[in-house]
């Protein structure tokens, strides 16, 4: 292939994933290790966790919080939930707020505004993202093991414990399908949750897959020191953000789909920064 061609494919190709998403705003002050965010569409608000630090250094039950943010970038109530232990993955479904915390998972009643429950979970690992199923049934992965973690009827399980699904982070519920990052061969998977059969998707490289959402019949995916992926229909990844030069984190997003609008928890960096997907055309006038 002559220079020139190849010269000219780099330049579609980077100019296609520069003109995907534009920052729109930015909250550089306020929160504190924010790890994960979601969104309420009964309160038009963002919930995110503040991670605070790891409790190697010292974290308790009192050290951390969740945070209610508009979405304006407004943080609206700073320590919304308070009284948590570095909590990670989060996720809404009928008004509960599943939060995971270094001892399991605390489930926050939104609309009375009081803690439901804690599960307690009994690991060595590293408890990171959670997912709840249309049967309520509760999915925690560990970053630090093999084990699937399910919570069904209050009775937390080893759900699933295998090779294939080590060091997993990020996981959601599609579709009637559990997505899950698989950090030990960077692979994205797939799990029937009534077969447990495990499937792989999509090979990512190196970034520890963190945040998985669905966007039309596309995914986006978060690798935590990479920046963004969209994973389309037939297979091609897409790169939407770079963040390897920037030093930012991207931790576990929240696409916001009635706004196009993706929010990106930056952990170390204190940033929360939400982007927008560009219309068609305002690609072709670039």
């Amino acid at each position: 292939m002559r220079p020139t061609i190849i010269i000219l494919l780099l330049f579609a190709f980077f100019n296609e994933t520069k003109s995907q998403i534009i920052k729109v705003w930015e909250i550089s002050e306020g929160l504190v290790a924010p790890e994960s965010v979601v969104y309420d569409s009964e309160s038009n608000l963002l919930y995110v966790s503040n991670y605070t630090r790891s409790m190697a250094n010292g974290s308790t039950y009192a050290d951390c919080f969740v945070s209610k943010v508009d979405l304006n970038g407004q943080i609206i109530d700073r320590e919304w939930i308070s009284n948590l232990s570095s909590p990670t993955g989060l996720f809404l479904k009928d008004s509960l707020l599943y939060i995971v915390e270094r001892f399991g998972v605390a489930v926050y009643d939104v609309k009375n505004d009081k803690m439901s429950k804690r599960h307690h979970i009994i690991h060595d690992g590293f408890i990171n993202d959670v997912a709840v199923d249309n049967e309520q049934n509760i999915y925690v992965t560990d970053s630090g093991s093999e084990i699937l973690y399910r919570i069904k009827e209050n009775e937390v399980s080893n759900w699933i414990v295998s090779d294939s699904i080590a060091n997993a982070n990020g996981i959601s519920f599609i579709d009637n399908m559990i997505y899950i990052g698989v950090n030990r061969d960077n692979f994205l998977k797939s799990i029937d949750p009534k077969t447990k059969q495990i499937s792989k998707i999509s090979y990512l490289g190196e970034g520890n897959i963190d945040g998985i959402k669905k966007r039309e019949d596309e995914l986006i995916i978060s690798l935590y020191t990479k920046g963004l992926r969209l994973l389309k229909k037939n297979g091609k990844t897409i790169e939407l953000l770079n963040t390897e030069s920037t030093g930012l984190h991207c931790t576990d997003f929240e696409y916001i789909s009635d706004l196009d609008m993706l929010v990106v928890p930056s952990l170390y960096d204190n940033k929360l920064i939400a982007y927008k997907f560009k219309k068609k055309q305002e690609k072709k006038e670039e």
